[in-house]
């Protein structure tokens, strides 16, 4: 309400939806809710007999070494620049009910710029979204508004947000959610690799090769990739490495179709990394934690592209036709789709192994 006093104006608000600690606080009963932000979820240590419906963990984050707490080990030095210009973090993570009791009808996930909340959402994850909606996220950045006073000037610290909060999510959020024992919102069957209970049931693949069924992990992939190599089937690449501990899955010299045979490597450094996924969005996921570099890859081979028709699918990349790209004269054998990256504008080329099936099967 307003309130007029000696000439000024007073601006009072309920207490609610500001601070989720705050409200809790003035709760009574014996059922009050129970705010925990130690990091259990990663010790292992025991909460004792709780209902997931009475507790929530929440943390208001100030310090660069709290933020690279909730990061997985592997990124945890990867988001430094970006962390110099974070005033602070908060997020809170609980049950559905919860976080619809205690915020808006939707959890706020976004950008604020010095204290104040802007335009810019953080992107929902585009695989492992089972927990999406169990989290209130809000990360506050040392930058200016534009003249709409909407948005800040700063695009790059916009997706490097985005970034950071994906990364938070696939390892804190997710562990936070699954230890308190939040029960998850049901995925859409793109979203999770399927775990059939009967092999011999999987689809097959319709094509002779020794893989008789769909892949459903990256070995499969792998595997049925090389069986079509060997086979004639796929044309134009030679590999002179795989790895299971580099950052990249294989090293190779591949034919472009301007091409009239594939050159023969003088050393490593012509060798060009290869790597290999299920689904596109996982490798997405690969590059926002900072695990890998798009520009450091020069062919992305998937089982399937899930990403172009996904309500969440990520604003900076996009699957573009390999005819009009850069690359439109040096495509590689079977390759049809190129991943771009909107904002510095890489290109890089994508084989996608279903679209390739079908078409052997016609």
């Amino acid at each position: 309400m307003f309130k007029s006093f000696n000439g000024l104006i007073d601006i009072k608000f309920e207490n609610k939806f500001w601070d989720i600690e705050e409200i809790i606080k003035k709760q009574t009963g014996t059922n009050r809710v129970k705010i925990i932000n130690h990091k259990f979820y990663e010790t292992g240590a025991d909460l004792g007999n709780f209902s997931p419906e009475y507790i929530i963990w929440a943390k208001k984050i100030i310090t660069i070494e709290e933020i690279k707490e909730l990061l997985p080990k592997k990124s945890k030095d990867s988001f430094d620049n970006v962390l110099k210009k974070i005033n602070g973090i908060y997020l809170a993570v609980a049950g559905g009910n919860n976080i619809k009791k205690f915020f808006f009808a939707e959890p706020i996930r976004a950008i604020s710029i010095n204290g104040v909340i802007s335009d810019h959402t953080l992107p929902n994850p585009i695989s492992s979204t089972a927990y999406t909606n169990m989290a209130v996220c809000l990360i506050d950045v040392d930058s200016t508004f534009n003249f709409g006073k909407l948005q800040t000037t700063d695009r790059r610290l916009v997706h490097d947000c985005g970034e950071l909060y994906l990364a938070i999510y696939r390892n804190a959020v997710v562990k936070i959610s699954e230890k308190i024992g939040a029960i998850p919102t049901i995925e859409s069957s793109g979203d999770q690799v399927e775990k059939p209970a009967n092999i011999v049931k999987l689809k097959d693949l319709g094509i002779e090769s020794s893989l008789k069924k769909v892949p459903i992990d990256e070995n499969a992939l792998i595997a049925l990739f090389f069986d079509l190599l060997g086979q004639n089937k796929i044309k134009g690449y030679e590999f002179y490495s795989l790895h299971a501990k580099q950052p990249y899955d294989a090293k190779a010299m591949i034919k472009t179709k301007n091409m009239k045979s594939i050159e023969k490597p003088t050393n490593d450094s012509d060798l060009v990394n290869i790597e290999f996924k299920l689904r596109l969005s996982e490798l997405l996921d690969d590059i926002d934690d900072r695990i890998k570099e798009l520009k450091k890859i020069t062919l992305i081979i998937v089982w399937e592209d899930d990403i172009s028709n996904n309500p969440n699918k990520p604003e900076d990349y996009e699957v573009i036709d390999l005819e009009g790209s850069r690359d439109e004269n040096k495509g590689f054998y079977g390759v049809k789709k190129c991943l771009l990256y909107k904002l510095d504008g890489t290109e890089k080329q994508l084989f996608i192994m279903k679209d390739f099936i079908s078409e052997l099967k016609h």
